[in-house]
């Protein structure tokens, strides 16, 4: 079980242990592509959509419907392994 408040801070959040082990849990969940994608564009965060693109050889739009499957999948792992927990 977790102590975080849901009404808390999102950089508190960020900054818990635990929680950062479950959203890696979570993303190590997705499909392998998806996690590439997911993890060249936002945790590395050096990367903007049509260099993900070209390198990844996928169209803008492809990549956009990938990042939003994605953020879905997190969601739903999130919500069960964490949130429903508190």
């Amino acid at each position: 079980m977790n102590d975080w408040n849901v009404s808390g801070d999102g950089d508190e959040l960020l900054d818990s242990t635990e929680f950062n082990k479950t959203l890696e849990e979570c993303i190590e969940e997705l499909p392998s592509r998806w996690k590439i994608l997911l993890k060249m564009y936002y945790i590395e965060e050096k990367k903007k959509a049509p260099e993900v693109s070209q390198e990844l050889e996928v169209s803008t739009t492809n990549l956009w419907k990938i990042l939003q499957r994605s953020r879905m999948q997190l969601r739903e792992c999130l919500e069960f392994n964490w949130f429903s927990k508190s």
